[in-house]
């Protein structure tokens, strides 16, 4: 393979048993993971690539409740290629596509820009991402018995956008901004006293902030500063309508 480039072959396997109780009611699940992957990497002058014609993570679940059992196929492929624009900028682009069994055709795509002022790092990075798994962390509060059996559910669709900064003389280090888009997002709704159900909210959930952190490396001290805001779906319309949110 000396002319093609290096071969990487990888697997991994994982698996987790879960016990909640909730009052007199106990709920127990499993949960398993397998990935297999075969990679060719290169590199010619100041550009280095990769790619892997099969990627095939499955994912499955075994539970008390057998309606919501799943087993998750997604055979993929992806590429990346990085390139330096000498002397000090370096970009990236890489691109994975899912062929999910549950949820179709997926394409997530990445761009990624890394520049080195003198002492300065910045990074730019922008992606495209989907959520393979209806499932959300409330659940864990309230309980699978308590779920409608899911139906009809859109995968998660997001996309992320990021800007890195850092000193590299000095123990100084900032994290300027990050903005996440979500489209489809899925949440819990009401539908009894007793009971709930998984939906996707219509319309684009937006979180923006800034994560500040500052540290003195080899002392005792180090402080560290964060700031988030994020606007609920439901008040998005309406800030919208009313010209307050672009």
């Amino acid at each position: 393979m000396e002319r093609l480039g290096t071969l990487h072959l990888r697997a991994s396997g994982m698996r987790q048993d879960h016990r909640h109780r909730f009052g007199g009611l106990v709920e127990e699940d499993r949960h398993g993971t397998l990935f297999a992957e075969a990679s060719l990497a290169g590199r010619s002058d100041a550009t280095s690539w990769s790619q892997a014609r099969r990627s095939r993570p499955t994912a499955s679940a075994r539970i008390r409740f057998p309606v919501f059992d799943y087993i998750y196929d997604v055979p993929a492929a992806f590429a990346q290629v990085e390139h330096d624009l000498r002397p000090d900028p370096t970009i990236a682009a890489s691109a994975r596509l899912d062929l999910h069994n549950e949820y179709g055709t997926q394409l997530s795509p990445r761009l990624s820009a890394l520049y080195r002022p003198g002492p300065w790092t910045i990074r730019v990075r922008w992606g495209a991402v989907y959520a393979p798994t209806p499932f959300v962390e409330e659940i864990e509060a309230v309980g699978l018995s308590r779920l409608e059996p899911v139906s009809g559910l859109e995968a998660e669709t997001a996309q992320t956008a990021s800007i890195d900064a850092g000193y590299a003389r000095g123990p100084l280090e900032a994290r300027v901004t990050f903005s996440i888009h979500i489209d489809d997002a899925t949440r819990l709704e009401a539908v009894a006293a007793e009971r709930v159900r998984l939906i996707n909210v219509d319309g684009e959930t937006r979180i923006r902030g800034s994560e500040p952190c500052f540290a003195i490396v080899g002392t005792l001290f180090r402080s560290a500063a964060a700031m988030s805001m994020s606007m609920q779906p439901s008040r998005l319309s309406e800030a919208k309508a009313a010209g307050r949110y672009p």
